[in-house]
């Protein structure tokens, strides 16, 4: 630890915010630890490769009035109009597909410059549309690329609240209070599971049949169904999220029935199954994730693993159990 003293008095910047990152891991004080933060920041203004992504900039877009006389028809951008509406309404689900659309017709791909402040601003405020209006894959795919710039042991704590909600953010809101809750099963898990499963894709199939949000095969989404006493069960109806939401918290809860309080063994049942964690967990002899995780034998498995938790640490440091947003 002294050495680490020492270094944050380093005239170098990279060298403070190295130590500074490895005090924060090394306390329990949360003093030391806001403290080693604005360290931290200030190390990343003099890091280049801490600068790459830039502020972005919520667009104040839409009509904030009731249009009280008749537009003129002629050379209208019909899709702009329907956002306007759409926002006023805030119906974000149906303003952003509208949004898009519009910057389409007003500049054609071949027409398009190279990216300014004025149009990063606006596909940032297009991704926080798409959040709002629970299509979180298009905020998520439009983030990710541009933080694969950014170092990856850049602070959480750091990133901007807006920027940090488009990476983990948290659609279906309803439906997972309602059965994760009623399955005994933290939403916030869920989340996480969702995230790593599907990227939030309601729509997506893998090329091993897997469905939906939760991406379920037929046989263990059949025995949920009989579960659920879901009759004449149909394998697209996993393409609903309400319903994939449900099959996954009820799926989720028979594994932590299996593996109470183990998470990080409940996220390797999802993946690799639940004969195979039962027997990792029995060779490791313990109930300690940091024990029994490595070993998982199966390389896909155990990184499924470590992502869950990682995204399901973030979900808890964002939202609490009915995904009502903490304040920063």
């Amino acid at each position: 630890m002294n050495i680490l003293n020492i270094s944050l008095n380093s005239k170098e910047p990279e060298v403070q915010r190295a130590a500074a990152h490895s005090i924060m891991r090394l306390t329990e004080s949360a003093e030391i630890k806001n403290q080693m933060l604005e360290v931290i920041r200030k190390t990343y203004a003099a890091l280049p490769e801490y600068q790459k992504l830039s502020q972005r900039k919520l667009l104040d877009l839409g009509r904030k009035e009731v249009v009280k006389v008749s537009r003129n028809n002629s050379n209208i951008n019909i899709h702009k109009v329907l956002a306007d509406e759409f926002l006023f309404l805030g119906l974000y689900d149906e303003a952003a597909p509208e949004l898009e659309a519009s910057r389409l017709e007003e500049s054609p791909k071949s027409k398009i410059q190279s990216p300014n402040s004025k149009s990063e601003d606006f596909e940032f405020t297009l991704a926080v549309f798409y959040k709002r209006g629970d299509i979180a894959h298009r905020a998520v795919s439009y983030i990710e690329p541009l933080w694969r710039q950014i170092p990856a042991d850049f602070e959480l704590e750091l990133i901007p609240r807006e920027q940090l909600e488009l990476l983990y953010p948290a659609p279906y809101k309803e439906s997972l209070v309602k059965y994760g809750l009623e399955k005994k099963v933290d939403p916030r898990f869920v989340l996480s599971i969702m995230r790593q499963e599907s990227r939030f894709r309601a729509d997506v199939k893998s090329y091993a049949a897997a469905r939906g949000l939760m991406q379920f095969i037929s046989t263990t989404s059949d025995k949920i169904a009989f579960e659920l006493e879901r009759e004449n069960f149909k394998q697209d109806e996993l393409y609903h999220p309400p319903t994939a939401i449900l099959f996954g918290s009820q799926y989720l809860s028979n594994l932590f029935r299996l593996f109470p309080n183990q998470t990080a063994a409940v996220a390797a049942s999802y993946n690799g199954g639940e004969d195979n964690m039962m027997r990792w967990l029995a060779r490791s002899k313990t109930e300690n994730p940091d024990r029994y995780v490595p070993e998982i034998i199966f390389t896909q498995s155990k990184d499924y693993v470590y992502k869950v938790m990682a995204n399901y640490r973030v979900y808890q440091m964002l939202y609490n159990e009915n995904l009502d947003k903490k304040q920063p």
